[in-house]
């Protein structure tokens, strides 16, 4: 469910009905690019973090990948 939901988010797949809306945009159709520069990112469990790194930072090179 969680995951499902956030690649659907992402733009990674494809929502099969409804719509996504963030900041009152609907981005149910929008690219994974576009998503990343209005500021919303994903890494998913196998990708991790890097604990040198602070949150800002591990979230930029998410959005980079």
């Amino acid at each position: 469910g969680k995951t499902t939901t956030l690649r659907t988010i992402m733009g990674l797949w494809q929502a099969s009905q409804g719509s996504i809306a963030f900041d009152g945009h609907d981005i149910t159709r929008t690219g994974t690019p576009d998503i990343a520069q209005r500021g919303i990112a994903y890494v998913p469990e196998s990708m991790g973090i890097f604990a040198d790194l602070s949150v800002q930072e591990n979230m930029l090179l998410a959005a980079r990948a």
